[in-house]
């Protein structure tokens, strides 16, 4: 795959831990849609809306996180990666895009005082990574 560079933009962000003691067993439910809404394409770049929504069992806190990832690469390797996205096939940089948002939430919980919690993370590709970056 040819290079593609990638732009995370954070729209929104709501944050808020709904009590001060923790109970011993805390459950964290975690939503991610990537993308939220139908995926822009034009000649320049490819942006890709998402939305990720963390929430506890019991109800501790909730995380909302609404951004655009704008992909910038050849059109024809945009084109690609768009309609990989509609016929949701799970692409290099979705997986990048998708670890990026983990780790803002991650951030963010930490802020507002959540214990730490494990996320499974996307799994990497086994063939060896093309030359992507994330800004």
């Amino acid at each position: 795959m040819e290079a593609v560079s990638i732009n995370l933009r954070i729209n929104y962000i709501h944050a808020e831990k709904i009590v001060e003691n923790f109970p011993p067993q805390l459950q964290v439910q975690l939503q991610m849609n990537v993308p939220s809404a139908k995926p822009v394409l034009n000649k320049e770049n490819l942006k890709i809306p998402f939305t990720v929504i963390l929430t506890t069992t019991p109800a501790i806190a909730n995380i909302t996180i609404k951004g655009v990832a704008i992909l910038s690469s050849k059109p024809e390797t945009l084109k690609k990666i768009y309609n990989n996205i509609l016929s949701r096939k799970v692409t290099e940089p979705m997986q990048l895009i998708l670890q990026y948002i983990m780790l803002e939430v991650i951030i963010i919980a930490r802020e507002i005082g959540l214990p730490p919690f494990l996320i499974p993370l996307p799994q990497k590709p086994s063939k060896p990574p093309s030359s992507t970056t994330v800004r």
